[in-house]
């Protein structure tokens, strides 16, 4: 199998992030991208709504690491911003 993102065992989301404030108390979150499939050479024999399940559900479990991070990030360590 060929190495690199989606190639292989593995599936590849190749996407830009965007945060935009919405007032003091709300941030929207957009992810636009690309989601390719694990062995994308085996694809063609594998059920296309299988498939679409998996994106949709890998997808959705990283937009909600990404906003939980945004939500807890009080609990993040501190960067040292003295000069």
């Amino acid at each position: 199998m060929p190495p690199g993102p989606g190639g292989g065992l593995f599936p590849a989301l190749d996407a830009d992030l965007e945060l935009t404030a919405l007032g003091q108390d709300a941030t929207m979150l957009r992810l636009a991208g690309a989601y390719r499939q694990p062995l994308a050479t085996a694809g063609g024999a594998l059920d296309q709504t299988v498939l679409r399940t998996v994106a949709a559900a890998t997808i959705q479990a990283f937009i909600r690491r990404v906003a939980d991070a945004i939500v807890h990030r009080s609990a993040l360590p501190r960067p040292d911003t003295r000069p």
